[in-house]
């Protein structure tokens, strides 16, 4: 079993570095890569989500992350691993209450949403083979 952690940023330096320092101090034996967005050559969110999954391709288990995730503590990727396994389901993603995003219900101990966010994803190499990536037709930013 391997696992990849994809981190996309854009002119967040120290956030970037908080993120991937975070992922070291509570994984082990993860592959990262960092998509960096640059201002001269700005391709946007969908295409640096896209250049993540290409780049990790090979692991049998992606997470997705923006660059102002910090991971607290140890046991984040078995979590996602284990409710994969228990639950058949091959894409979660991390989300709490906002003003537009709002908890509708419960299944399996997992918490459903009225809408989505795109700043911490699990997903599994079998759904990236089935779905395939992000639409970069969206442009630099949103709705990818």
């Amino acid at each position: 079993m391997t696992v990849g952690l994809g981190i996309t940023t854009f002119n967040r330096p120290k956030h970037k570095a908080l993120c991937y320092s975070s992922a070291l101090e509570t994984s082990k034996n993860i592959q990262i890569y960092i998509a960096e967005d640059i201002d001269n050559d700005r391709q946007g969110v969908a295409r640096r989500k896209n250049e993540c999954l290409k780049n990790l391709k090979e692991n049998d288990f992606i997470f997705l992350v923006d660059d102002d995730i910090v991971f607290l503590k140890s046991g984040w990727i078995d979590f996602f691993i284990k409710a994969h396994k228990k639950s058949g389901q091959h894409h979660f993603m991390y989300l709490k209450e906002t003003s537009v995003i709002k908890k509708i219900g419960q299944k399996m101990s997992m918490n459903i949403f009225n809408n989505c966010a795109g700043c911490f994803l699990f997903l599994t190499k079998e759904v990236i083979e089935k779905v395939g990536g992000y639409n970069p037709a969206y442009g630099v930013y949103g709705f990818e």
